[in-house]
């Protein structure tokens, strides 16, 4: 419906109206369009076992993003202020600002090259800056692989059942467990 209202908006606009400019806005909502593709992921069972994953994982990726901004925000400011401690006017990182987008692109291990460390401490504290990042983004993968192994697996064991016993129950669905009573009527009891 929304590509079709675009396409019917800027005819009207651009033939009707005479419009001659270019509105950024009318770009954003083509976009829009593009959203539609995720609704296949409901579509496809494996693609969907990767949006499971990341729902269940989305404490743990928290987490990691979390500490992830907390490690750029103070190594950032710990480059920034070394740097300038050690040698101002040889110094490229001129801001605090400077400082955080180096220990970004140091974390990421992008390493695009236009701000560098000059001194020795400012080396050391970027090698070890690279190290927090490697750790910081690699810990949680082996716990987000695991997740996706079980719900990969678990989508595979329901694929080899027969397709009327795949809608009986849910796996997340508990089910209750009755009391076993003997075919006496009465509790088994010890006797001493």
């Amino acid at each position: 419906f929304l590509g079709t209202f675009l396409f019917f908006f800027t005819y009207v606009l651009y033939n009707v109206f005479n419009y001659t400019g270019h509105y950024a806005s009318l770009d954003l909502l083509s976009t829009i369009r593009v959203a539609r593709m995720f609704k296949l992921i409901n579509l496809h069972p494996r693609l969907k076992i990767i949006t499971t994953t990341i729902t269940y994982s989305s404490t743990l990726l928290n987490l990691s993003i979390f500490f992830c901004i907390l490690v750029i925000l103070i190594a950032g400011s710990s480059l920034y202020y070394v740097e300038r401690l050690s040698n101002p006017s040889d110094s490229q990182i001129i801001s605090v600002i400077d400082g955080v987008w180096l220990a970004l692109t140091t974390i990421t291990t992008l390493g695009f090259g236009d701000i560098v460390p000059k001194s020795l401490l400012g080396m050391i504290l970027g090698a070890i800056t690279t190290i927090f990042g490697v750790l910081i983004i690699d810990l949680p993968m082996p716990i987000v692989n695991e997740m996706f192994d079980n719900f990969n697996r678990h989508l595979l064991a329901r694929q080899q059942l027969p397709k009327q016993r795949r809608r009986i129950t849910p796996a997340v669905i508990p089910r209750k467990i009755k009391p076993f009573v003997p075919s006496n009527g009465h509790a088994h009891q010890h006797h001493s």
